[in-house]
């Protein structure tokens, strides 16, 4: 099937409707404790230490993914998440779903608005990587990812195939 934006879209909000209906589960010790810490930072306005912790691999791909899909996000924020996920995959996914938030909400993305959104913990690895699945679309023959589509100046060619099931009609 070929799909134009207005399918893609569709296709992003069935997603982002998945990703929020999944089972939230307890944050292990270690990423407790940083929770905490950038929870308590930020509302202190304690900023010491982030400069380091920023300069970690997945901080700098969450803050330049931020800033290619124009989220808002706190600095305490964008250090809990480098910790809560294990990949740049999985950032990525929480980073669209938080995008998706903040249109509706049009606030910048703190460690508040993350307890309001995951009052009950996190979703699993293996439910994040069920979520990465899900977002697979076939470009051309090859098989990219919907959200690289999604909030984007780009505009997909219309070869674009749409393979993970959502946004398709019969």
């Amino acid at each position: 099937m070929e799909a134009n934006q207005e399918q893609l879209n569709k296709s992003f909000s069935e997603w982002v409707a998945e990703f929020k209906k999944l089972p939230q589960h307890a944050m292990d010790d270690q990423v407790a404790r940083i929770f905490m810490a950038m929870s308590i930072a930020e509302m202190s306005g304690n900023l010491n230490g982030l400069d380091e912790m920023e300069q970690l691999f997945l901080c700098r791909v969450i803050s330049t993914r931020a800033q290619t899909i124009n989220l808002s996000i706190s600095r305490h924020a964008v250090v809990f998440l480098s910790f809560l996920t294990r990949n740049p995959g999985a950032a990525v996914m929480y980073l669209y779903f938080l995008r998706n938030e903040q249109r509706k909400n049009n606030t910048n993305v703190s460690m508040d608005v993350i307890t309001n959104l995951f009052p009950d913990g996190f979703p699993s690895d293996d439910e994040l990587q069920d979520m990465w699945n899900k977002q697979k679309i076939e470009v051309g023959g090859r098989e990219c990812n919907l959200l690289d589509f999604v909030n984007l100046d780009y505009k997909p060619a219309p070869e674009i195939i749409i393979s993970m099931g959502f946004g398709q009609s019969n």
